[in-house]
Formats: C-alpha cells, sequence, structure tokens
C-alpha cells in the first residue's frame, strides 16, 4: 500500500502535469517490471487513458526527495505517452526492418533522459517557487 504522502504527491503532480483526463492505477511490487534496479515503471495505455504504474516496495514510508523524483519521473512518461505511443506504433513499423531496431533504440535513448532532467527541474521548481521570480 502507498503512503499517504506519495498518494499525495501522485495527486499533487497529475494536477501540475494536467494529467487529469487520466486513470492512475499504482501498484506497489517488489520488482517493477521485473526489474531488480528499477525504483518504479509505468505501463502508459494510450486509447484508454489509463496508466498503470508499479512502485517498489521498498518506497520510504515518509516524504523521501528521490521517491518524489520517481514518481515525477513516471508520470512524466504518462504525459508524453502519447508521443511515445505515436512513435512506437505508427512511424516505427512503417520504416524498413533494419531501421525499426535502431529508431527503437534512439527513441528510449533520447526519452529516458530527457525525462529524468525534465524531472529534477520540475522537483526544483516546487522547491524554489514562492510565486514570485526564480533567482539564478
Amino acid at each position: 500500500m502507498l503512503p499517504e504522502w506519495a498518494i499525495n504527491c501522485i495527486d499533487y503532480w497529475k494536477q501540475i502535469l494536467m494529467l487529469g483526463e487520466w486513470t492512475l492505477r499504482t501498484k506497489v511490487v517488489p520488482r517493477p517490471d521485473n526489474d531488480e534496479q528499477a525504483r518504479a515503471c509505468v505501463a502508459v495505455h494510450t486509447d484508454t487513458l489509463i496508466a498503470d504504474i508499479e512502485i517498489r516496495d521498498d518506497l520510504s514510508q515518509d516524504y523521501d526527495h528521490e521517491w518524489e523524483l520517481t514518481i515525477i519521473h513516471e508520470l512524466l512518461h504518462v504525459r508524453l505517452g502519447r508521443i511515445t505511443d505515436f512513435v512506437q506504433r505508427d512511424l516505427i513499423p512503417e520504416l524498413a526492418s533494419a531501421a525499426q531496431s535502431l529508431a527503437y533504440k534512439s527513441l528510449t535513448r533520447e526519452v529516458e533522459p530527457t525525462v529524468e532532467l525534465l524531472a529534477a527541474v520540475l522537483l526544483k521548481l516546487r522547491g524554489n517557487y514562492d510565486g514570485k521570480r526564480i533567482e539564478k
């Protein structure tokens, strides 16, 4: 079961990222996506606007900065889900078979660092924002 802070965190970022039309289903599991290293993962279903988020069962019971970063990261995948789905389902299949693998690897290689960077920026902005201009 998710701790209250994590539920509130998901609700907060769902609103900030304008994901109101999405149904977010969360589950606490020992290994998200059967990956020992993963803290969380998300399966985005763009046709139904449902996202299934798996969060590793060692999630802190008290607020944790790194876990909030992880939550933002997964919700950004939801926000970008229509774009990545379009590329994966509509564009990549139109490529020659040799190019498909390269295109898929390139998409993954570029999306993950971008999502990670955006998550860090959003978290930093949340911490620094007081309704006034953010100082450099």
